[in-house]
């Protein structure tokens, strides 16, 4: 196998250094900068990583086997198996106290993985220069940062979802059994953190698999009989599992996804709750769906109040969500444009949508459980995001142009809106649907504007359906894996 190309070992040292440094932020300001909760003063970023940290610290110097990690407590870990790793870790340094450091170091060495597996991944399933841009996302992205620098299952959920990738990739392109062996790791590493998490990365290995292989191995019976005992053994697990039907252990998640949106509803802001009761019962779901599939949203982060160092984080990560949303949104475009639903470019799509629609649900929109949810599919989402810009780039189109940057002047609205909630401003427009309208029009009339004044253009040659004769690699060696 040769060797990765030095940029990008130079590139994951640095996305490590840059954890590791996010890492002693939180050490050092949070406990003289924030608010005096618990997990500030004791370092923590996240509440959810302080009471996994200090449960696994006690576990390791209770003297009872590490594996009661598994059921050991719900509020520490539902899982078990990242408790059971960072108890290893204590019972083996032997720290006099909870060591907040150590453990987020240990957590940033396996998220900075992800920089050169997400390239090896991006490099066999486009082309080089995605996978450049891919490695450079996965690096600097803040979401992906700000879990690689804490005790969160993401961190370790965002490197397995690239080994596993990387291998469909290897066994859709070479035949080889090292593929399927990698994408089998990833999943067997992944299922003692959260079985469901587990299964998210395998199906999107999967599909991901079937889209490279141009789904020729569905033409085969014995692959066909294959999907379906491993459907069947994924029913008796969630089955054995809960004690449950499949039927049930699905009710019974919306059920509680559904009770804890309800619960987040009553909690809501002012303004949020007027909203729900502008709308009828049927819209209050998808009007939050699409509220968390936004969040966090740059113009309230911007303008919101609170201790400097959560002002800067909460506008470092609305910056990184809202550029890899317009990605998102340039490649599911170019999936319409040119009817690529079956190739990788569009069951990406559909898988990191979906997830990002599912993640919303499952945290009723809330601004830290839905982006960590949200970000365990971040190394397909950056990669296809930045499919997306470079294909705007190849094939220039004024509309794609057009509706992107009217979508990013009609969100100006939202800052007086804010500041009305925010600061003594006297702002007309209460209603947020009157906001969204302005902006609606706002991008409206900039389309038409802008194509008023283009000069007329002759029309460019057709592009061809098949998008692997223009991005894919067509051979090569020295930097593939």
């Amino acid at each position: 196998m040769p060797l990765p190309p030095s940029w990008l070992r130079r590139l994951t040292i640095f996305a490590l250094l840059l954890r590791l440094l996010a890492a002693l932020l939180w050490t050092v300001a949070l406990p003289h900068w924030g608010y005096g909760t618990p997990p500030e003063l004791a370092g923590y970023v996240m509440s959810d990583a302080y009471t996994r940290d200090t449960a696994a610290w006690k576990l390791a110097h209770s003297g009872r086997p590490l594996l009661d990690a598994f059921g050991y407590s719900d509020a520490a870990d539902q899982y078990g198996g990242l408790l059971f790793l960072l108890a290893a870790v204590y019972r083996l340094a032997g720290t006099a106290a909870p060591a907040p450091l150590l453990t987020a170091a240990l957590m940033a060495v396996f998220s900075s993985h992800a920089v050169p597996l997400g390239w090896a991944f991006a490099r066999r399933a486009f082309d080089a220069r995605t996978a450049r841009w891919t490695a450079w996302g996965l690096a600097l992205y803040p979401e992906a940062v700000l879990l690689g620098s804490t005790q969160m299952r993401a961190a370790l959920a965002i490197p397995l979802a690239a080994l596993g990738l990387w291998g469909a990739a290897l066994a859709a392109q070479e035949r080889s059994r090292r593929g399927w062996l990698w994408l089998g790791v990833s999943f067997l590493l992944a299922l003692p953190l959260s079985p469901p998490v587990a299964f998210t990365l395998l199906t999107a290995s999967l599909l991901a698999f079937l889209a490279l292989d141009d789904w020729r191995v569905l033409r085969h019976p014995a692959a066909r009989w294959g999907l379906g005992g491993a459907g069947l053994v994924f029913v008796l697990i969630l089955w054995l599992g809960r004690g449950q039907t499949p039927l049930d252990a699905l009710l019974f998640w919306l059920r509680k996804a559904a009770q804890y949106q309800g619960y987040l509803s009553k909690q809501a802001s002012g303004w949020m709750q007027r909203t729900f009761r502008a709308l009828p019962s049927w819209a209050h779901l998808p009007f939050l769906l699409f509220y968390g599939l936004l969040r966090p949203l740059l113009p309230a982060a911007i303008l919101g109040k609170g201790a400097p160092i959560w002002w800067g984080i909460a506008v470092w990560r609305a910056l990184g969500w809202t550029v890899l949303l317009a990605g998102l949104f340039l490649a599911a475009v170019r999936v319409a444009l040119r009817r690529l639903w079956t190739q990788l470019p569009g069951v990406l799509s559909l898988a990191v949508w979906g997830g990002a629609f599912v993640a919303s649900y499952r945290g009723g929109g809330d601004l830290w459980d839905n982006p960590r949810y949200r970000a365990v599919l971040a190394v397909p989402q950056v990669a296809l995001a930045a499919w997306g810009f470079l294909e705007q780039r190849r094939h220039p189109s004024p509309w794609v142009r057009r509706l992107l940057s009217g979508a990013a002047l009609g969100a100006l609205w939202l800052f007086p809106w804010y500041m009305r909630r925010y600061t003594p401003l006297d702002w007309a427009v209460v209603s947020i649907f009157k906001t969204l309208a302005l902006g609606g029009v706002t991008l409206l009339l900039y389309a038409v504007w802008d194509w008023a004044r283009a000069p007329g253009k002759p029309h460019p040659r057709p592009l061809s359906h098949k998008w692997e004769r223009e991005v894919r690699p067509q051979g090569g060696r020295g930097e593939s894996l």
